[in-house]
């Protein structure tokens, strides 16, 4: 939602659609290397967000397995588990 007044002659609150951005590979790609990018991106969130300021939205809480159409990696599940995050 993006709240009345944020912009000038917005009089209401405005809803807003939300993109999921996933990452995709084939069945090909090793578990290690799967758990490595998901590593990688959790792990030097800030080296991302200072170069991209959206990067600040990746949090373990979006990592929800409905939010994907294809099915998890299962090297990418793993280190989220590891991580504590309920899928």
């Amino acid at each position: 939602m993006i709240p009345a007044k944020t912009y000038p002659g917005q009089e209401k609150d405005n809803p807003q659609s939300t993109v999921w951005n996933i990452l995709v590979t084939n069945d090909k790609m090793t578990d290690d290397v799967a758990y490595n990018v998901a590593k990688i991106i959790f792990d030097h969130k800030a080296e991302l967000v200072s170069v991209h300021s959206e990067a600040a939205s990746i949090d373990y809480k979006y990592q929800v397995k409905a939010n994907s159409p294809v099915p998890w990696h299962p090297g990418a599940l793993k280190y989220f588990a590891e991580q504590g995050v309920k899928m």
